[in-house]
């Protein structure tokens, strides 16, 4: 960790000399030619910071002959603060070095700790450490001959002021092995449980003395702990001739706090010049705590300025003013040096005199300064610390890049998901999105040193060459909180940022990990303002563990762009509530209702948990949400309970979201703990849901750690009135930057007035991010769909209109414009939805709840779909009996434009359905006419084989009456059923109308087990005329251990499918191939089996070429005594462009 002995927070300390303001940079502050560029370079690793050597063996055995050419370049590891100043270097800065006679090359390198400020009274350190690297790096270069030139000298030697004879010289010992809350900045040493006593020997020579009375030496020490049952638990320690004990620390006030920490020191005088070593031990003589180490053990003391056989020396000079002169004792030769290396990218060598009788030499201190000076002594003619090679870097120019709209920052192992991802976004969206490997970031931006301030760096780049263009960041991998990698993660785990406040950093609800950091790139950007602060550029993470997973949310994604949901469920919205907590979880979803319900035309589905009684299984509230999923939604949200593996409870696990398959994906977001810890080593549920092939969700924003249900819903709340007031081009990204700025900053009181958020607040909401690509359109309506009569009456904002069950009724309106215009260009379909009235009912008072009303107005009567001509609309529609007669109905409308690049939407509030009355209804005796009953493709014949997961098709004729679709009326609703026993509740909410009047389902059954199967449908319209068909088929007896290869990646003309593993014999079979929404839409001949490999010419069963996109394909393979079907395989089409 980096020390708190001074409670800062270390990433905002300031090098001695430096001016580190936040400041804006200009753009012609960035060159466009990095030195990586050209040349040949190789990367060196500095692993103790203080003067480093390069051998001439070294330098030949990288292919360097003439050591004077060679320059190193960079600042290694411990330069970069979390603000941004022009004091830091662009690109890679050349180091002063000193040339040896016998070709060695020396420097002042600093690897991932350094020493920086000092405190007179405390005489402590403080520390920089880089928590995402250990070690520094460096470059060397034969490409740039005489950059790397001799430090700048400082030459005040004639000073006749105070005279300085001693410095501070620190020892610190630090062991980082474990972090007890997963999660913050802070590391600690070996646990206590493992080792009890821990013994550190410290060494003292040449005390400092005044008077013949030494100064005292100082050790520091800090330790954390986490007790189980004893209230206080005492650290004790054994030091030369003294025992001291009970430096306690007490059971943390906070549940929530992972340890408590405590500091001190003791004291020793020394006794003599002479070189002594002193021990002391550390242990703890209670068992009662789960955790307990040390952070760090210290010791500081005052030492005369005697450079007697010394390689080199630290020194941190006190009281150095303008005039002091600096004496150095027992110097063995005049070619020592002392550099200052207060400012560590520029050090300086003093100028000397030297007193070769008295073995004496002297400096001077800078003009016009005050305060401690870190020098560093060494004899070039002595062995310094050695460097190790750490490869050969390519050429490489990112300044050179144009500024992207989005950057995508991923590791060599997901490289190729991501360009392929960049792709898509360029042919979809016309977007440029750049794609950048972590490393060669680093080697850029932050000296070839891992770093979180390196990735922001570019980015500020970027945004300061462009703000208005530069928008979004995707991290396209994983994260953990172990940027280091000692006991987590590879090279392919993309860096977090992690909380560095050593307050928040204990507790489990503040200790964040929070990727819009790297969207912090503003000018006067403070760290100590870091929580309040807004961010500019929005920030994603697609945190995918594997290559396979990768490919998924590409194809969802590029699904999503390609054949975007633009049917009804853009107006659909599913909101979830938990039953604890007295009511506050239903409160709370009911105010996000209320929020979605201010933007009209939409339809919410609730499934409050204490809408329906209790279960172990949770049946009626999850029944209530994944028929929801299956029409499709907008939308999802949920408030309450949740952890790693799920929300609520049972509502709803990690394996329901892999076991529900739907076609669209909505945006999600879960007000709840720990449901998205992507930074601790798994995949949680969260994460799930945007990893899952065929459902889950296009993006999800959750949390990492505990949080409040109170700021969560502050965030909620913000969140969604974002989304809902979004604007035509809006994206993910925005409404999630907009909401998340806010929620850091301003406390919306909804009881008026607005208050600022506490830096402890803010962090509730920096436990959230975002997975998912943040660049992802919203599809917001450019239009407005007005309805302008009903059954012949001209309709107006207030106006009712009252129509009879089972009546036609002709609705007309128009699309228009901001100013009431209508669009007379816009042709397409509109989807236009009738829905009942607004069901009162009440919760049931379960739990340590009561009874509270809810107001139910989702629940859907009627639908029909038209075409738009000139931007007019004329539709009949049926209604069907209602549930609460009498009272105002609504007609919900959405519209598409043919070539999809416009929408409109609306609703009618005013329509008021009366009782049946047999004398205005049509007369309708005749039963539903199922036209279409088959699995897979029309090909299917009863009794065919199919794989365990098959695509059911049905189609039902234009109905007089009307299909009845999912309406109020229990028995009614289109039903499926497997073998007389095994329903399908979900399938009627999947029952949709088309143009023509007929309606369609197409539903996926999954996990059905070998064997011979009877499938029966029956659907009933609006009259209560029934129909019902059945098929029988067979599911094969097994998946095969073989599996399908495509030669093609990206498939251009043709697809290659190959089938791999052992076989009995030769394998002959059957090829399906599926689109994104499981429907077949391509397969061979039933009966006629195919050899491998089979060349698919990418033309569905129609003969026609296929649209570019993600499809899957699976087999269904005879091989002598084998017989089953593989697992599907995704085939990627992107056809060649004119140009290409």
């Amino acid at each position: 960790m980096r020390h708190t002995i001074h409670k800062k927070i270390l990433s905002a300390i300031l090098c001695l000399g430096c001016a580190f303001a936040a400041s804006a940079y200009s753009p012609d502050y960035y060159t466009t030619q990095s030195k990586l560029s050209t040349g040949r370079w190789i990367k060196i690793k500095v692993s103790t910071t203080g003067m480093q050597q390069i051998t001439p063996e070294q330098l030949r055995a990288w292919g360097f002959n003439d050591p004077s050419k060679v320059s190193v370049f960079g600042y290694g590891g411990c330069v970069l603060t979390g603000e941004f100043s022009e004091d830091h270097y662009d690109d890679l800065p050349a180091q002063p070095v000193y040339r040896t006679t016998d070709g060695r090359i020396i420097f002042y390198g600093e690897s991932d700790v350094a020493f920086r400020n000092m405190s007179i009274n405390a005489r402590a350190p403080e520390i920089r450490r880089n928590t995402a690297a250990d070690a520094g790096y460096y470059f060397v270069t034969d490409a740039f001959p005489g950059a790397s030139k001799a430090p700048d000298k400082i030459g005040n030697i004639k000073n006749t002021g105070r005279i300085i004879s001693y410095h501070y010289s620190i020892d610190v010992r630090e062991q980082e092995v474990q972090n007890p809350g997963q999660g913050g900045y802070r590391y600690f040493g070996p646990d206590f449980a493992e080792k009890p006593k821990q013994t550190f020997d410290f060494t003292v020579k040449n005390p400092y003395s005044e008077r013949g009375i030494y100064k005292d030496a100082r050790i520091s020490f800090e330790w954390g702990a986490h007790l189980t049952s004893a209230s206080k638990i005492g650290l004790d320690f054994s030091f030369p001739t003294k025992n001291v004990s009970n430096v306690l620390l007490e059971v943390p006030s906070n549940s929530h706090d992972y340890y408590t920490t405590k500091s001190g020191y003791l004291t020793l005088v020394p006794t003599q010049k002479e070189e002594k070593t002193y021990s002391v031990t550390f242990s703890t003589p209670s068992s009662s705590f789960t955790f307990a180490a040390l952070d760090y053990v210290s010791m500081i003391y005052p030492r005369d300025n005697n450079l007697e056989d010394i390689d080199q020396m630290f020194m941190a000079l006190e009281y150095v003013q303008k005039n002091s002169r600096i004496d150095f004792t027992n110097v063995s030769n005049s070619r020592l040096q002392l550099w200052n290396v207060g400012v560590p990218t520029h050090p300086r060598v003093y100028d000397r005199i030297y007193d070769s009788s008295a073995s004496i030499m002297r400096i001077g201190a800078e003009k016009d300064y005050s305060g401690f000076a870190y020098v560093m002594a060494f004899d070039p003619d002595r062995q310094m610390y050695g460097v190790d090679f750490a490869g050969e870097v390519k050429n490489q120019n990112l300044h050179a890049l144009d500024t992207p709209d989005m950057l995508i920052i991923t590791s060599q192992k997901f490289i190729e998901q991501a360009e392929e991802l960049a792709s898509i976004h360029k042919r979809l969206q016309g977007m440029d999105v750049a794609v950048v490997n972590q490393y060669d970031i680093y080697n850029e931006f932050s000296s070839g040193t891992p770093s979180v301030m390196g990735y922001r760096r570019l980015a500020k780049m970027f945004y300061d060459r462009d703000p208005e263009k530069f928008k979004y960041i995707l991290l396209y991998g994983p994260g953990s909180y172990d940027n280091r990698h000692m006991k987590y993660g590879d090279e392919s785990y993309l860096l977090t940022y992690q909380c560095e406040s050593a307050q928040f950093t204990k507790n489990g609800t503040s200790n964040y990990s929070w990727d819009n950091y790297f969207g912090l790139v503003g000018d006067n950007f403070l760290i100590s303002n870091l929580a309040n602060t807004p961010a500019e550029v929005a920030v994603g993470r697609i945190p995918v563990f594997n290559i396979e997973d990768g490919r998924t949310v590409n194809n969802k994604i590029l699904s999503y762009l390609e054949n975007p949901p633009l049917d009804f469920s853009r107006r659909s919205a599913i909101v979830l509530g938990d039953d604890k907590d007295s009511n506050s979880h239903l409160r709370q979803a009911e105010e996000i209702c209320s929020v979605i319900d201010s933007h009209p035309g939409y339809v919410v589905t609730k499934s409050y948990m204490d809408l329906y009684p209790t279960t172990s299984d949770l049946n009626g509230p999850k029944e209530v949400m994944i028929a929801a999923l299956n029409k499709g939604a907008f939308f999802m949200g949920y408030c309450g309970h949740g952890s790693q593996a799920g929300i609520a409870g049972s509502l709803y696990y990690r394996s329901d979201v892999k076991n529900n398959r739907y076609d669209i994906q909505p945006l999600v977001f879960l007000s709840t703990c720990d449901a998205m810890s992507y930074d601790r080593n798994g995949t949680g549920f969260g994460e799930s849901f945007l990893s899952q092939p065929d459902g889950g969700a296009i993006a999800i924003v959750a949390a990492c750690r505990t949080v409040y249900q109170e700021l969560n819903q502050l965030f909620y709340r913000n969140f969604t009135r974002e989304l809902f007031g979004a604007t035509p081009g809006m994206r993910i990204g925005d409404v999630y930057l907009m909401a998340s700025n806010t929620s850091r900053t301003t406390r919306d009181n909804t009881t008026g007035g607005n208050s600022e958020i506490t830096s402890n607040e803010a962090a509730n909401t920096m436990c959230y991010n975002l997975a998912g690509d943040p660049s992802l359109p919203l599809y917001i309506p450019q239009y407005t769909v007005k309805a302008t009569s009903l059954t012949g009456t001209a309709l107006s904002d207030g106006s009712t209109v009252t129509i009879a069950p089972l009546s036609k009724n002709t609705v007309s309106g128009s699309i228009v414009d901001a100013k009431g215009q209508v669009k007379s260009d816009f042709n397409g379909t509109i989807y236009i939805n009738l829905f009942d009235a607004p069901l009162q009912t009440s919760t049931l008072g379960q739990s340590d709840n009561t009874p509270a009303p809810v107001s139910i107005d989702d629940k859907h009567l009627s639908s029909t779909v038209t075409e738009v001509v000139n931007g007019q609309f004329s539709s009949e529609l049926i209604v069907p009996e209602s549930t609460t007669p009498g009272e105002a109905s609504r007609i919900v409308f959405y519209a598409v434009s043919d070539d999809r690049s416009e929408q409109a939407a609306g609703q009618f509030k005013g329509v008021i359905i009366e009782p049946y009355d047999a004398g205005k209804a049509i007369p309708d005796n005749a039963a539903p006419v199922i036209t279409e009953f088959y699995l897979e493709d029309p090909t299917f014949r009863d009794g065919d084989i199919v794989g365990r997961e098959t695509r059911l098709h049905v189609k039902v004729a234009a109905d007089q009456s009307g299909i009845y679709i999912d309406g109020p009326q229990l028995g009614r609703q289109a039903s499926l059923v497997l073998d007389g026993n095994t329903s399908y509740p979900r399938a009627a909410g999947a029952l949709s109308v088309d143009t023509d009047g007929s309606s369609t389902l197409d539903y996926t059954l999954t996990e059905l087990t070998p064997g011979r199967h009877r499938l029966q449908f029956t659907v009933s319209d609006n009259a209560n005329n029934t129909s019902t068909r059945a098929i029988t088929f067979v599911v094969a007896e097994k998946t095969l251990p073989g599996t399908l290869a495509i030669a093609e990646s990206p498939a251009r003309t043709e697809a290659t499918i190959s089938v791999e593993g052992e076989w009995a014999d030769t394998p002959t079979g059957r090829i399906v191939i599926e689109d994104a929404a499981g429907n077949t839409i391509f397969s061979t001949k039933r009966g006629q089996d195919v050899a491998f490999p089979y060349t698919w010419d990418l033309k569905d069963n129609s003969g026609q070429t296929v649209a570019d996109g993600s499809y899957h394909c699976y087999a269904i393979v005879k091989a002598g005594r084998q017989n089953g079907f593989t697992a599907k395989t995704p085939i990627i089409v992107v056809k060649p462009t004119v140009n290409e």
